[in-house]
């Protein structure tokens, strides 16, 4: 009970929302415009012409909106990974469109063979390259977001390098140009 009415006063006296009574943490702050946070790790591993995958079954809140990585597709005779996303409203009001998903180069790591180059997975389908070679992907389109609805699914593609076994993806959340709470120099 102690605990509770601690939880209480920090997430009330912090403004920072969410229902510690049905045990639900606030909701995730976007980032301010330039920031960005760890939003979800996917591992790929390939064994002959099959791949097996993990990856979160959470959606990764990126302020009132979020991401929802719904599922991994090989395909072995391109060595192309397609993996689904779309963007999901779990706020009481609309959110705005679209919501900006992330690739940090460190993002692309290879596991096996060790030693073997990140760049052996190579984005085929991001919306734009950012400095220092951070692929963007804007997922949901344009307009704005239903409360409680979702949008249509996002194919991310990748080539994967043939000598390739085993590979992990690190998405970043970034904010939306004009997001509240942002600036053009990045600080709140």
């Amino acid at each position: 009970m102690r605990a509770a009415l601690i939880q209480l006063a920090l997430w009330g006296g912090l403004g920072m929302g969410g229902d510690p009574a049905a045990g639900r943490p606030p909701p995730a702050r976007e980032p301010a415009l330039g920031e960005t946070r760890q939003c979800a790790e996917l591992v790929f591993r390939i064994t002959g012409t099959r791949a097996s995958f993990s990856y979160p079954s959470q959606p990764c809140a990126m302020g009132p909106a979020s991401i929802r990585f719904d599922r991994m597709i090989w395909d072995g005779s391109r060595r192309v990974l397609t993996i689904q996303v779309r963007a999901l409203n779990s706020a009481k009001e609309a959110v705005p469109l679209p919501v900006r998903l992330q690739l940090p180069a460190s993002g692309r790591v290879v596991l096996a063979p060790p030693g073997t180059a990140g760049d052996s997975i190579a984005p085929l389908n991001a919306d734009s390259t950012l400095a220092g070679d951070r692929r963007l992907w804007l997922i949901g389109g344009t307009g704005t977001l239903a409360p409680g609805d979702s949008s249509a699914t996002r194919d991310l593609t990748f080539t994967i390098g043939s000598s390739v076994t085993k590979g992990r993806l690190r998405f970043d959340a970034g904010a939306r140009p004009g997001a509240r709470g942002s600036d053009r120099r990045g600080t709140r």
